[in-house]
């Protein structure tokens, strides 16, 4: 199984919360660069400690926000 981070999903998560990538950045102490760079995909895996506090800020359960490449291939198929 492989699976991919959802650049997506942070951003409508992050969105949906009601919060700007600057406070995200404050929240979680991340640079607001290394945030915008995850939502547009030019990151594709962050980091397991970017990862951790980025759970923590939306109290997100280990493996949110990563998706199985496989269901997306069943879905175009």
């Amino acid at each position: 199984m492989n699976r991919r981070f959802d650049h997506e999903g942070l951003r409508r998560l992050r969105e949906d919360h009601g919060v700007s990538v600057r406070d995200l950045a404050k929240t979680t102490g991340l640079s607001k660069s290394a945030l915008e760079k995850l939502e547009q995909g030019l990151r594709t895996k962050p980091h397991p400690a970017t990862y951790k506090k980025i759970r923590e800020a939306f109290d997100l359960q280990p493996g949110a926000l990563f998706i199985d490449d496989n269901a997306d291939a069943h879905a175009n198929a």
